[in-house]
């Protein structure tokens, strides 16, 4: 599918856009490679209307596992990418290393697949 963004030059015309580069993320926990883990990319549900993007207002009214399965909105906005580490719990004294891959590709077609 392809996103479609508007965007305003600076001679003030308004034009369709077809977006085909963007960026990706990939995420794991070192203990389990084999399992990748959801992305959160609508920056809306982690921050909520904190437009300063310093206190998560989002997750106070949610869980994470509720914005998983949710739906979120990356298209004609900033979005970020955070990764949903689920049903971990980290005993005192213990640690978890999570491993997290970010890039850019002029094309879908240009992510590995993996």
């Amino acid at each position: 599918s392809r996103r479609f963004r508007m965007s305003t030059e600076p001679a003030d015309s308004a034009a369709v856009v077809v977006e085909e580069a963007g960026h990706f993320c990939l995420s794991y926990i070192e203990s389990d490679e084999k399992e990748f883990l959801p992305i959160v990319y609508d920056t809306s549900k982690v921050f909520g209307r904190d437009s300063s993007l310093t206190r998560p207002l989002g997750l106070f009214d949610t869980t994470v596992e509720d914005i998983v399965a949710g739906e979120q909105y990356g298209s004609a906005k900033t979005s970020s990418a955070f990764a949903a580490a689920r049903d971990v719990i980290i005993h005192p004294g213990q640690s978890i290393t999570i491993t997290t891959f970010y890039g850019r590709a002029n094309s879908i077609a240009d992510v590995p697949v993996i």
